[in-house]
């Protein structure tokens, strides 16, 4: 008998992509705190100023959307609004969120299969020039990445994700930024992902307790980003928190490292 022809690198990603979309309807049964370390260092890696690590928090607004919030700073300074209510807390950090979408690099046009593996299925995604002047930046942001998939052999989730920005899609030269922790907000800063960074994501799959596999949930554990400045010296914002760097007379870059760990609710949880 014939074997039937394997799938292409399209028909795969589009598994992938609804795999990630039915992944998201499984958030409600979880929590999750994110511990964000960040670094400023030299071309070569030196590193120039070792800033306060934050910790990140999902929040669950009335609606039943989710956030992230501030929890806490590692040097002790109190989390902006950390006794406020979800909705204060979700609208204080509403700009924070990056333009780099899954969602949307799921829906590349442009993919190639590399390999397939008992590690997995490895596809690549090429930019797109069509759409880097759509008028969403998160269309805009994906068209312009390269970036390589592998996905989990039996579920065709998109358990690792890395990549590189190699065109102008994701660069947002006016970003309005808040700051809640002393010092005057400037009128607008540059946005942190743009043209050279670089990233990766490592989701593991969080196994439910309650012996329901339906409500087993992907999560990124792990996540590191390389970022090169825009300016030399100056300050950067993170989370409303404005940082001064010192000059050094070289290129710097903004590294970033995010571990994360889920929480199952209980079994018979409400979210309210």
């Amino acid at each position: 008998m014939a074997a039937a022809p394997a799938p292409g690198a399209a028909s795969l990603l589009a598994k992938a992509s609804a795999a990630y979309e039915q992944n998201i309807l499984q958030e409600k049964d979880w929590n999750w705190t994110s511990t964000e370390i960040y670094r400023v260092t030299l071309k070569g890696g030196d590193i120039v100023a070792r800033l306060p690590s934050v910790t990140i928090e999902s929040v669950i607004r009335s609606d039943g959307q989710r956030c992230s919030a501030v929890l806490r700073w590692d040097d002790g300074v109190e989390a902006h609004l950390a006794k406020g209510d979800a909705e204060s807390r979700c609208a204080a950090t509403s700009g924070d969120r990056s333009a780099l979408d899954l969602t949307r690099i799921l829906k590349s046009r442009r993919v190639t299969l590399v390999s397939e593996t008992a590690e997995g299925i490895t596809l690549a995604i090429t930019p797109d020039k069509d759409l880097l002047h759509a008028p969403e930046i998160e269309v805009r942001c994906s068209a312009s990445l390269r970036v390589t998939l592998l996905m989990d052999a039996a579920t065709f989730f998109p358990r690792r994700v890395e990549g590189e920005v190699v065109e102008s899609g994701c660069d947002r030269e006016r970003v309005s930024a808040s700051v809640y922790y002393g010092g005057k907000p400037p009128a607008w800063v540059r946005d942190s992902l743009h043209k050279g960074a670089t990233f990766r994501v490592e989701y593991e799959l969080q196994k439910d307790k309650f012996q329901a596999p339906e409500r087993s949930f992907w999560i990124p554990i792990r996540e590191h980003y390389d970022i090169p400045r825009w300016y030399e010296g100056g300050y950067v914002i993170f989370w409303g928190r404005r940082f001064e760097i010192r000059s050094t007379g070289e290129a710097q870059y903004i590294v970033k490292d995010v571990e994360t760990v889920a929480k199952e609710f209980g079994a018979r949880s409400t979210v309210r």
